[in-house]
């Protein structure tokens, strides 16, 4: 009998993040002003509104797990029946192992091979092909599922305005063997190797060595300094570096040198860019860029879980009067210090120390006794009660202290 391969089931899975083109245009529009209005065209030329992502701590094969599985429950079949599965993704989990082999073993089909593939867009139908020529060639052979897979969110720079296009999900096909022609009568494949630079993608995986992962939040990071403490703010938005803030100091003509001026300009840029701190060093400024690096490094541990400190640091904002800047120290998931970083020169926007700044003697009485409030309430901000004529402080203080708490995870 002639063999011939046709589909007989499909599936098809979305993640749950929504992300909308206002979202988008105003996550580019904060990165490169002036950009995010190329999103508004974006959609006219393409009807696109929207994308989904799945979440941070998901991988590729999660994706098309799913998938998969509509696709056996459409087919009547179970997945110890599959006797190979082809997966293509051009976001895979690791370099090696094989994606596939993941969601072999996920989908529990003990009796399947596996393989992937990776060409772009055309994983999906070159991999149907494939399939097809297999079950035509192997008598013994039945079932076969193919997977489209991708989660280029965790691969796109999100300042980059193409990142419109990139959504995660996955589609599957159960093929099966008929004895007269179906579906997929023949293959005719293609290729232009010579574009190959203007779609090249990332060189790791969505998961396994170097592809960290980052759960989204607002991260401070701080290295002391003689001359004022270097804090940097750090902002998580669908798992990547979406913006980083100089809290302290916050004004290139800070510095002296021209170097300098020009890192502290430009470094935020490239962390987003680049998607991590270590960034290439502008000459003549390798104290800042040392200084940069070890706070932003400090606050994407602290994102990533590899944080291994025992100090957090919670931030107030307060540019006309000085940020409030408190560090928590947690020892056993219990606070056990409590300080205010104060300003130690004029290069520093942090809150001055106790003196003739405070002209409140209820502020600067309240300055003193947060600290040991702090610690004796621990997570129970509510045991932290203001003192008569120092509201203001109070709600700074307190809303600097929850956000350290919320970085050690404390909240």
């Amino acid at each position: 009998m002639k063999r011939y391969a046709t589909i007989i089931g499909t599936g098809q899975y979305l993640p749950e993040i929504e992300v909308s083109n206002e979202a988008m245009a105003e996550q580019i529009e904060n990165a490169s002003p002036g950009l995010g209005q190329v999103i508004g065209k974006f959609q006219k030329s393409t009807c696109i509104t929207r994308r989904w992502y799945a979440p941070r701590d998901w991988a590729t094969s999660d994706l098309a797990v799913r998938a998969a599985e509509e696709a056996l429950k459409a087919a009547d079949i179970g997945p110890e029946q599959l006797d190979m599965i082809l997966l293509g993704t051009d976001s895979p989990d690791y370099i090696t192992p094989a994606t596939s082999v993941v969601v072999q073993h996920k989908l529990g089909a003990v009796n399947a091979g596996t393989f992937d593939i990776g060409c772009a867009c055309a994983s999906f139908p070159t991999a149907v092909a494939a399939a097809a020529g297999l079950l035509e060639a192997n008598p013994w052979m039945n079932y076969i599922v193919v997977i489209g897979a991708y989660m280029m969110s965790k691969l796109a720079d999100p300042t980059d305005v193409t990142s419109f296009f990139y959504g995660d999900g996955a589609g599957a096909a159960v093929l099966g063997v008929d004895s007269k022609p179906g579906f997929i009568t023949s293959a005719y494949l293609v290729a232009g190797g010579c574009g190959r630079g203007s779609c090249a993608g990332g060189r790791r995986g969505a998961r396994g060595p170097g592809a960290v992962v980052y759960k989204d939040g607002s991260y401070i990071g701080c290295v002391s300094n003689d001359h004022g403490d270097i804090v940097i703010e750090v902002v998580i938005q669908f798992g990547v570096i979406v913006d980083v803030n100089m809290i302290s100091p916050d004004k290139p003509q800070t510095y002296k040198h021209e170097a300098a001026k020009a890192l502290f300009r430009e470094y935020p840029l490239m962390v987003i860019k680049n998607q991590k701190a270590e960034v290439d060093a502008v000459s003549g400024a390798t104290s800042s860029r040392t200084n940069y690096t070890k706070a932003t490094q400090m606050a994407l541990d602290i994102a990533s879980g590899a944080y291994k400190g025992k100090v957090f640091y919670g931030l107030a904002k307060n540019p006309a009067q000085g940020h409030t800047l408190v560090a928590v120290t947690v020892e056993g998931k219990k606070v056990t210090k409590v300080e205010f970083i104060t300003n130690k020169g004029d290069c520093d926007t942090l809150m001055p120390a106790k003196g003739p700044d405070y002209k409140s003697k209820p502020a600067k009485e309240f300055l003193d006794k947060f600290p040991e409030l702090a610690v004796k309430a621990q997570t129970d901000l509510k045991k932290i009660d203001a003192i008569s004529g120092a509201t203001h402080s109070y709600h700074e203080y307190l809303y600097a202290y929850e956000n350290a708490l919320k970085q050690a995870g404390l909240l």
